[in-house]
C-alpha cells in the first residue's frame, strides 16, 4: 500500500478536499449566525389592510419576526 503512489495521492486529495469543505462550512455557519448580520429594519405593506386592524398587523409582525433574514436558522 505505501508504494502505491496513485492510491496515496487519491487519499491525500480526499483528505484535503474534506478539510476544505469542513473549513468552508465552518466559515459559513459562523457568518450566518453573527447577531445583527441581517437585521430587519422595516416592514412595508403595499396596501392598507382591509379585513384586519392595522394594529393587529403590527402586533403580528412584532411577535413573528425575530433572528435574522434567514428564518430557518435560529440564533441562540
Amino acid at each position: 500500500m505505501w508504494d502505491n503512489a496513485p492510491l496515496l495521492r487519491n487519499i491525500a486529495n480526499a483528505l484535503v478536499a474534506s478539510s476544505a469543505l469542513a473549513a468552508l462550512y465552518g466559515v459559513a455557519y459562523y457568518t450566518v449566525h453573527l447577531p445583527g448580520l441581517f437585521p430587519l429594519q422595516s416592514v412595508e405593506l403595499s396596501a392598507a389592510p382591509q379585513r384586519v386592524v392595522a394594529e393587529d398587523v403590527l402586533q403580528m409582525v412584532r411577535d413573528e419576526t425575530y433572528g435574522n433574514f434567514l428564518p430557518w436558522i435560529s440564533i441562540t
